[in-house]
Protein backbone atom coordinates (compact mmCIF):
# COMPACT_ATOMS: atom_id res chain seq x y z
CA UNK A 1 0.00 0.00 0.00
CA UNK A 2 2.31 2.40 0.60
CA UNK A 3 4.33 1.60 -2.75
CA UNK A 4 1.14 2.64 -4.38
CA UNK A 5 1.16 5.56 -2.33
CA UNK A 6 4.88 6.73 -3.64
CA UNK A 7 4.76 6.01 -6.54
CA UNK A 8 0.68 6.68 -7.77
CA UNK A 9 1.85 9.00 -10.06
CA UNK A 10 4.45 6.84 -12.10
CA UNK A 11 1.30 3.99 -12.55
CA UNK A 12 -0.77 7.09 -13.93
CA UNK A 13 1.94 8.19 -16.63
CA UNK A 14 2.10 4.40 -17.38
CA UNK A 15 -1.71 3.99 -17.11
CA UNK A 16 -2.37 6.80 -19.69
CA UNK A 17 0.60 6.21 -22.01
CA UNK A 18 -1.23 2.33 -22.65
CA UNK A 19 -4.24 4.46 -23.34
CA UNK A 20 -2.92 7.14 -25.43
CA UNK A 21 -0.17 4.48 -27.33
CA UNK A 22 -2.88 1.66 -27.74
CA UNK A 23 -5.25 4.81 -29.48
CA UNK A 24 -3.18 5.47 -31.58
CA UNK A 25 -2.44 2.03 -32.65
CA UNK A 26 -6.34 1.83 -33.17
CA UNK A 27 -6.84 4.98 -34.41
CA UNK A 28 -5.04 6.45 -37.32
CA UNK A 29 -5.24 7.80 -40.58
CA UNK A 30 -6.08 10.67 -42.37
CA UNK A 31 -7.36 13.41 -41.07
CA UNK A 32 -8.79 16.42 -43.17
CA UNK A 33 -5.70 15.23 -45.55
CA UNK A 34 -3.19 15.03 -43.16
CA UNK A 35 -1.66 11.79 -42.52
CA UNK A 36 -2.07 10.81 -39.20
CA UNK A 37 -1.14 7.25 -39.94
CA UNK A 38 1.49 4.82 -38.16
CA UNK A 39 3.34 4.03 -41.03
CA UNK A 40 4.87 7.09 -42.66
CA UNK A 41 6.67 7.70 -46.10
CA UNK A 42 10.27 8.17 -44.69
CA UNK A 43 9.77 5.07 -42.50
CA UNK A 44 10.77 2.63 -45.42
CA UNK A 45 13.97 3.35 -45.16
CA UNK A 46 14.45 2.71 -41.33
CA UNK A 47 12.14 -0.86 -41.80
CA UNK A 48 14.41 -1.40 -45.03
CA UNK A 49 17.70 -1.14 -42.56
CA UNK A 50 15.75 -3.37 -39.76
CA UNK A 51 15.46 -6.07 -41.83
CA UNK A 52 18.34 -6.26 -43.65
CA UNK A 53 20.04 -5.88 -40.08
CA UNK A 54 18.22 -8.82 -39.46
CA UNK A 55 20.08 -10.88 -42.09
CA UNK A 56 17.32 -10.60 -45.22
CA UNK A 57 18.63 -10.06 -48.73
CA UNK A 58 18.31 -6.37 -50.25
CA UNK A 59 15.90 -7.39 -52.53
CA UNK A 60 13.85 -9.47 -50.15
CA UNK A 61 13.77 -6.91 -47.63
CA UNK A 62 13.09 -4.33 -49.84
CA UNK A 63 10.05 -5.99 -51.31
CA UNK A 64 8.59 -6.59 -47.61
CA UNK A 65 8.49 -3.23 -47.01
CA UNK A 66 6.77 -2.67 -50.28
CA UNK A 67 3.92 -4.93 -49.61
CA UNK A 68 3.53 -3.77 -45.84
CA UNK A 69 2.91 -0.50 -47.18
CA UNK A 70 0.53 -1.06 -49.75
CA UNK A 71 -1.81 -2.63 -46.95
CA UNK A 72 -0.85 -0.79 -44.21
CA UNK A 73 0.26 3.09 -44.77
CA UNK A 74 -2.24 5.55 -44.57
CA UNK A 75 -1.45 7.88 -47.93
CA UNK A 76 1.67 6.99 -49.56
CA UNK A 77 1.06 3.62 -50.13
CA UNK A 78 3.03 2.92 -53.26
CA UNK A 79 6.26 2.20 -53.62
CA UNK A 80 9.34 0.06 -55.22
CA UNK A 81 11.91 -1.66 -54.51
CA UNK A 82 14.21 0.53 -55.95
CA UNK A 83 13.17 3.19 -53.38
CA UNK A 84 14.94 1.50 -50.80
CA UNK A 85 18.12 -0.21 -52.79
CA UNK A 86 21.10 1.94 -51.69
CA UNK A 87 22.17 2.11 -55.26
CA UNK A 88 18.70 3.70 -56.55
CA UNK A 89 17.48 5.28 -53.53
CA UNK A 90 17.73 9.29 -54.07
CA UNK A 91 17.91 10.28 -50.54
CA UNK A 92 20.64 7.04 -49.53
CA UNK A 93 22.93 10.02 -48.83
CA UNK A 94 20.78 11.63 -46.20
CA UNK A 95 19.28 8.27 -44.37
CA UNK A 96 22.58 6.19 -44.60
CA UNK A 97 23.95 7.27 -41.44
CA UNK A 98 20.79 7.11 -39.12
CA UNK A 99 20.99 3.87 -38.03
CA UNK A 100 20.31 3.90 -34.81
CA UNK A 101 17.02 3.69 -34.85
CA UNK A 102 16.49 0.61 -36.68
CA UNK A 103 19.62 -0.89 -35.18
CA UNK A 104 17.31 -0.69 -31.69
CA UNK A 105 14.25 -1.70 -33.30
CA UNK A 106 15.91 -5.33 -34.24
CA UNK A 107 14.34 -7.32 -31.82
CA UNK A 108 10.95 -6.00 -31.93
CA UNK A 109 11.05 -6.16 -35.68
CA UNK A 110 12.55 -9.90 -35.00
CA UNK A 111 9.34 -10.60 -33.45
CA UNK A 112 6.69 -8.88 -34.63
CA UNK A 113 7.57 -7.66 -38.18
CA UNK A 114 7.84 -4.63 -39.59
CA UNK A 115 4.72 -3.76 -36.95
CA UNK A 116 7.57 -3.49 -34.17
CA UNK A 117 8.94 -0.35 -35.74
CA UNK A 118 6.62 0.97 -33.28
CA UNK A 119 7.87 0.05 -30.01
CA UNK A 120 11.01 2.52 -30.07
CA UNK A 121 8.63 5.77 -30.81
CA UNK A 122 6.19 4.58 -28.01
CA UNK A 123 9.09 4.09 -25.69
CA UNK A 124 10.07 7.41 -26.56
CA UNK A 125 7.02 8.55 -25.47
CA UNK A 126 7.29 6.78 -22.21
CA UNK A 127 10.79 8.41 -21.61
CA UNK A 128 9.23 12.13 -22.26
CA UNK A 129 7.11 11.30 -19.93
CA UNK A 130 8.91 10.31 -17.43
CA UNK A 131 11.46 12.80 -18.01
CA UNK A 132 8.75 15.29 -17.64
CA UNK A 133 7.63 13.46 -14.60
CA UNK A 134 10.93 13.89 -13.14
CA UNK A 135 11.54 17.15 -13.70
CA UNK A 136 8.50 17.98 -11.50
CA UNK A 137 9.72 15.83 -9.09
CA UNK A 138 13.26 17.71 -8.68
CA UNK A 139 11.25 20.92 -8.80
CA UNK A 140 8.63 19.99 -5.90
CA UNK A 141 6.25 19.86 -7.57
CA UNK A 142 5.38 16.44 -8.26
CA UNK A 143 1.81 16.86 -9.26
CA UNK A 144 2.37 19.52 -11.92
CA UNK A 145 4.65 17.73 -13.53
CA UNK A 146 2.48 14.83 -13.57
CA UNK A 147 0.14 17.49 -15.71
CA UNK A 148 2.44 18.64 -18.16
CA UNK A 149 3.05 14.38 -18.69
CA UNK A 150 -0.61 14.13 -18.95
CA UNK A 151 -0.79 17.06 -21.62
CA UNK A 152 1.59 15.57 -23.99
CA UNK A 153 -0.89 13.04 -24.99
CA UNK A 154 -3.43 15.59 -25.29
CA UNK A 155 -1.37 17.01 -28.03
CA UNK A 156 -2.43 15.69 -31.58
CA UNK A 157 0.80 16.77 -32.97
CA UNK A 158 3.32 14.90 -29.62
CA UNK A 159 0.86 11.82 -30.65
CA UNK A 160 1.23 12.23 -34.24
CA UNK A 161 4.98 11.97 -34.22
CA UNK A 162 5.75 9.81 -31.16
CA UNK A 163 3.83 7.22 -32.20
CA UNK A 164 5.29 6.46 -36.16
CA UNK A 165 8.10 4.37 -37.85
CA UNK A 166 9.94 7.70 -37.91
CA UNK A 167 13.00 9.01 -36.17
CA UNK A 168 11.54 11.94 -35.11
CA UNK A 169 10.34 10.14 -30.96
CA UNK A 170 13.68 8.74 -30.83
CA UNK A 171 15.29 12.53 -30.85
CA UNK A 172 12.56 13.58 -28.66
CA UNK A 173 13.28 11.12 -26.04
CA UNK A 174 16.81 11.21 -26.52
CA UNK A 175 16.94 14.80 -25.95
CA UNK A 176 14.80 14.45 -22.99
CA UNK A 177 17.38 12.57 -21.20
CA UNK A 178 20.22 15.50 -22.13
CA UNK A 179 17.75 17.45 -20.12
CA UNK A 180 18.10 15.42 -17.17
CA UNK A 181 21.79 16.25 -17.57
CA UNK A 182 21.47 19.78 -17.67
CA UNK A 183 19.17 20.44 -14.60
CA UNK A 184 21.41 18.31 -12.11
CA UNK A 185 24.28 20.86 -13.67
CA UNK A 186 26.85 18.48 -12.24
CA UNK A 187 29.88 18.26 -14.90
CA UNK A 188 32.20 15.42 -13.82
CA UNK A 189 33.32 12.27 -16.22
CA UNK A 190 30.12 10.20 -15.91
CA UNK A 191 27.68 13.48 -16.98
CA UNK A 192 30.35 14.25 -19.61
CA UNK A 193 30.45 11.17 -20.86
CA UNK A 194 26.68 10.62 -20.82
CA UNK A 195 26.42 13.58 -22.67
CA UNK A 196 28.83 12.81 -25.57
CA UNK A 197 27.35 9.59 -25.75
CA UNK A 198 23.75 11.12 -26.36
CA UNK A 199 25.51 13.39 -28.90
CA UNK A 200 26.68 10.51 -30.90
CA UNK A 201 22.97 9.05 -30.34
CA UNK A 202 21.10 11.89 -31.87
CA UNK A 203 23.85 12.06 -34.61
CA UNK A 204 22.88 8.46 -35.85
CA UNK A 205 19.51 9.13 -35.43
CA UNK A 206 19.07 11.73 -37.62
CA UNK A 207 21.00 14.99 -39.01
CA UNK A 208 20.83 17.56 -35.92
CA UNK A 209 24.48 19.06 -35.68
CA UNK A 210 22.62 22.88 -35.57
CA UNK A 211 21.09 21.70 -31.77
CA UNK A 212 24.18 20.66 -30.91
CA UNK A 213 25.82 23.56 -31.90
CA UNK A 214 24.14 26.26 -30.10
CA UNK A 215 23.49 23.79 -26.96
CA UNK A 216 27.49 24.63 -26.91
CA UNK A 217 27.09 27.65 -27.72
CA UNK A 218 25.32 28.06 -23.95
CA UNK A 219 27.59 25.93 -22.11
CA UNK A 220 30.58 27.97 -23.13
CA UNK A 221 28.15 31.15 -21.96
CA UNK A 222 28.09 28.98 -19.00
CA UNK A 223 32.11 28.62 -18.88
CA UNK A 224 31.40 24.82 -19.47
CA UNK A 225 34.13 25.22 -22.41
CA UNK A 226 35.73 22.12 -22.66
CA UNK A 227 32.51 20.58 -22.98
CA UNK A 228 31.02 22.99 -25.03
CA UNK A 229 33.81 22.66 -27.74
CA UNK A 230 34.08 18.98 -27.31
CA UNK A 231 30.11 18.72 -27.73
CA UNK A 232 30.34 21.06 -30.82
CA UNK A 233 33.12 19.06 -32.26
CA UNK A 234 31.52 15.50 -31.89
CA UNK A 235 28.55 16.82 -33.70
CA UNK A 236 29.80 18.84 -36.43
CA UNK A 237 32.40 15.59 -37.02
CA UNK A 238 29.58 12.97 -37.11
CA UNK A 239 27.85 14.85 -39.85
CA UNK A 240 30.69 15.39 -42.03
CA UNK A 241 29.57 12.20 -43.86
CA UNK A 242 25.66 13.23 -44.61
CA UNK A 243 26.65 16.69 -46.12
CA UNK A 244 29.49 14.72 -47.87
CA UNK A 245 27.26 12.05 -49.19
CA UNK A 246 24.15 14.16 -50.24
CA UNK A 247 25.80 17.27 -50.78
CA UNK A 248 22.62 18.81 -52.76
CA UNK A 249 20.03 17.14 -50.19
CA UNK A 250 21.80 19.24 -47.13
CA UNK A 251 20.50 22.39 -47.81
CA UNK A 252 16.97 23.29 -49.32
CA UNK A 253 16.80 19.98 -51.00
CA UNK A 254 13.30 21.08 -53.14
CA UNK A 255 15.51 23.73 -54.52
CA UNK A 256 17.62 21.33 -57.05
CA UNK A 257 18.24 23.89 -59.75
CA UNK A 258 19.18 27.00 -57.46
CA UNK A 259 23.39 27.59 -56.47
CA UNK A 260 24.34 26.99 -53.34
CA UNK A 261 25.68 30.27 -52.88
CA UNK A 262 21.98 31.21 -53.48
CA UNK A 263 20.42 28.86 -51.14
CA UNK A 264 22.27 30.24 -47.90
CA UNK A 265 20.81 33.58 -49.35
CA UNK A 266 17.24 31.99 -49.18
CA UNK A 267 18.40 30.87 -45.76
CA UNK A 268 16.85 34.05 -43.48
CA UNK A 269 13.61 34.13 -45.15
CA UNK A 270 12.96 30.51 -45.43
CA UNK A 271 13.56 30.25 -41.50
CA UNK A 272 10.95 33.14 -40.87
CA UNK A 273 8.47 31.73 -43.56
CA UNK A 274 9.23 27.87 -41.70
CA UNK A 275 8.68 29.38 -38.61
CA UNK A 276 5.77 31.64 -39.11
CA UNK A 277 3.59 28.77 -41.15
CA UNK A 278 4.73 25.77 -38.26
CA UNK A 279 3.22 28.06 -35.85
CA UNK A 280 0.04 28.98 -37.67
CA UNK A 281 -0.23 25.20 -38.38
CA UNK A 282 -0.44 24.75 -34.31
CA UNK A 283 -3.20 27.62 -34.05
CA UNK A 284 -5.25 25.52 -36.66
CA UNK A 285 -4.04 21.91 -35.55
CA UNK A 286 -2.90 21.98 -31.86
CA UNK A 287 -3.68 24.80 -29.81
CA UNK A 288 -2.41 22.65 -26.53
CA UNK A 289 0.97 22.59 -27.68
CA UNK A 290 0.78 26.14 -29.40
CA UNK A 291 0.25 27.61 -25.94
CA UNK A 292 3.07 25.35 -24.28
CA UNK A 293 5.29 26.45 -26.64
CA UNK A 294 4.51 30.10 -26.57
CA UNK A 295 4.30 30.69 -22.92
CA UNK A 296 8.12 28.82 -22.28
CA UNK A 297 8.85 30.78 -24.98
CA UNK A 298 7.59 34.13 -22.94
CA UNK A 299 8.75 32.85 -20.26
CA UNK A 300 12.12 32.18 -21.51
CA UNK A 301 12.53 35.68 -23.23
CA UNK A 302 11.86 36.94 -18.91
CA UNK A 303 13.99 34.62 -17.42
CA UNK A 304 17.17 34.20 -19.85
CA UNK A 305 19.60 33.81 -17.72
CA UNK A 306 18.16 30.83 -16.29
CA UNK A 307 19.81 27.57 -17.41
CA UNK A 308 16.45 25.65 -18.52
CA UNK A 309 15.69 29.09 -20.64
CA UNK A 310 18.53 29.29 -22.61
CA UNK A 311 18.49 25.94 -23.26
CA UNK A 312 15.30 26.12 -24.63
CA UNK A 313 15.79 29.35 -26.56
CA UNK A 314 19.01 27.61 -28.42
CA UNK A 315 17.12 24.74 -29.32
CA UNK A 316 13.96 26.81 -30.43
CA UNK A 317 15.86 28.71 -32.56
CA UNK A 318 18.02 25.41 -33.63
CA UNK A 319 14.88 23.13 -34.30
CA UNK A 320 13.31 25.97 -36.59
CA UNK A 321 16.93 26.73 -38.54
CA UNK A 322 17.06 22.68 -39.56
CA UNK A 323 13.06 23.12 -40.82
CA UNK A 324 14.14 26.60 -42.66
CA UNK A 325 17.44 24.45 -43.91
CA UNK A 326 15.12 21.47 -45.04
CA UNK A 327 12.91 24.37 -46.56
CA UNK A 328 9.67 21.71 -46.64
CA UNK A 329 6.67 23.67 -45.30
CA UNK A 330 3.53 22.38 -43.52
CA UNK A 331 5.24 19.37 -41.70
CA UNK A 332 3.44 19.71 -38.67
CA UNK A 333 6.12 20.89 -35.90
CA UNK A 334 8.07 17.39 -37.11
CA UNK A 335 11.78 19.22 -36.95
CA UNK A 336 10.90 20.77 -33.68
CA UNK A 337 9.88 17.79 -31.92
CA UNK A 338 13.38 18.50 -29.25
CA UNK A 339 12.38 21.46 -27.99
CA UNK A 340 9.38 19.28 -25.98
CA UNK A 341 11.48 18.45 -23.16
CA UNK A 342 13.07 21.81 -22.78
CA UNK A 343 9.78 23.43 -22.89
CA UNK A 344 8.58 20.91 -20.31
CA UNK A 345 11.62 21.81 -18.39
CA UNK A 346 10.37 25.70 -18.64
CA UNK A 347 7.14 25.44 -17.64
CA UNK A 348 7.74 23.14 -14.54
CA UNK A 349 10.62 25.14 -13.58
CA UNK A 350 8.69 28.59 -13.60
CA UNK A 351 5.48 27.25 -11.83
CA UNK A 352 8.06 25.76 -9.14
CA UNK A 353 9.45 29.60 -8.52
CA UNK A 354 5.53 31.14 -8.29
CA UNK A 355 5.11 28.01 -6.18
CA UNK A 356 7.70 29.70 -3.62
CA UNK A 357 7.16 33.20 -4.08
CA UNK A 358 3.69 32.63 -3.06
Amino acid sequence: MDTLRRFWREMVVIAVWVIAVTAKIEYHGLIYGFDYGLYQPDGIHYAYRALTFLGQGQQEAAQQVVDWYASHASKLKIFSVQNMLPETNPVWGVVSQRTLYPALSIPFVAVFGIAGMLAIPAISLLVLMFVTLHLGKTYKVPSFGLLIALLLTCSQTVMRWMIVNCTDALLAGLFGLVVLIFVKDIWNKKSITLLLILCTATSFTRICVPVWILIALVLYYKKQKVVAVAIALLSATLSVPTFLAAPSNAVLPSATETSGFAKLLYLPYSFIKIITFELAELAVLDRVLLFMIVLAFVFSLRIRKNSSALFFLAVFMATFAIGAINGELGVNFRYQMPQIPFMAWVLIQQYSNHRLKN
